[in-house]
């Protein structure tokens, strides 16, 4: 009877002790954008200790910690690239594959419901990460079969999430996508993108990172990378744009529209010629719904 005392009396000390780091979490939040560099290195250590133990919401901490990366401070800079290898790359599975997808399977869960501050606190972390070769071919080859959905129960917001860290890494290594896109352009510009405009325009603003590093990277002697003008991807570019205004009412049509008008003039060798033909199909497009709208309400009748 006293040890099933002690072990209850235990049992509800742990519950009382979890209750109350839960509550300092948004306290510990505000800490982390102190001008006291003491105080934001202590708590990421906090974060990082509290989702290894599995703390309630460690996870909105985590990703705060994102914006950080930005610090003109360079230890606190430091202390965030040491803290996400900690928690994602340290920690992986002993086996490349499994390893791999734990690692994937995290990034995409912090994209999830992120905000453009941490989306581009989470990119310039990827880059670091990727620079240092942290982040291995395994990882490349899961994020594909995640947004392509060979794997297994794969929901549709993972497949974006994945879409998301494809294009992250591009921005430090383009040839990722300069060497798969047949495979955006199948899953990204294709039918799934036909009924998803949210897709198509993480899709556009994938192959863009192609032009912004060949931007980066380019010298006086070594022209940007074009596609020629005849390149699917300017086809189905244009048949989702056409298409797509049979549904204005869907507010992802304009970013979307918007991502893949610059993609045909920053990626295309003539894009004048080709918005120029875009432009004529969109205006044949909008006269005939106008039409057919105006003949479908037919003459008044007279009273």
């Amino acid at each position: 009877l006293t040890k099933q005392q002690f072990l209850v009396g235990y049992l509800k000390d742990s519950v009382n002790f979890a209750g109350m780091i839960n509550k300092a979490l948004p306290t510990v939040c505000k800490l982390l954008g102190s001008k006291q560099i003491y105080d934001v290195l202590e708590a990421i250590q906090f974060f990082v200790s509290a989702w290894e133990f599995g703390v309630l919401n460690a996870l909105t901490g985590i990703r705060q910690m994102l914006s950080l990366i930005f610090s003109r401070e360079q230890t606190v800079q430091s202390e965030v690239v040491k803290a996400y290898k900690r928690l994602y790359i340290d920690q992986r599975d002993a086996n490349a594959n499994s390893g791999a997808v734990q690692m994937v399977n995290n990034l995409t869960a912090l994209i999830s419901g992120a905000t453009i501050g941490d989306l581009a606190g989470l990119e310039e972390l990827i880059g670091i990460l990727v620079k240092e070769n942290s982040i291995d071919k395994n990882c490349y080859q899961v994020m594909w079969q995640v947004f392509t959905k060979v794997t297994p129960d794969t929901t549709e917001e993972q497949s974006q999430s994945a879409l998301v860290l494809l294009g992250m890494v591009a921005s430090s290594e383009p040839q990722i996508v300069i060497s798969n896109v047949n495979i955006l352009i199948e899953h990204g510009l294709g039918i799934r993108g036909e009924n998803n405009f949210r897709l198509v325009h993480d899709t556009c603003a994938t192959i863009l990172k192609i032009a912004t590093a060949s931007k980066q990277k380019s010298t006086d002697t070594a022209p940007p990378f074009k596609f020629s003008h005849d390149h699917e991807i300017f086809g189905r570019i244009e048949t989702l744009l056409i298409n797509g205004l049979e549904r204005l009412q869907d507010d992802q049509y304009i970013p979307m529209a918007q991502q893949a008008i610059a993609v045909l003039y920053a990626l295309s060798e003539y894009p004048d010629k080709l918005a120029s033909k875009l432009i004529k199909c969109l205006s044949i497009k909008i006269l005939s719904s106008t039409t057919d709208d105006t003949e479908n309400e037919g003459p008044e009748e007279e009273n």
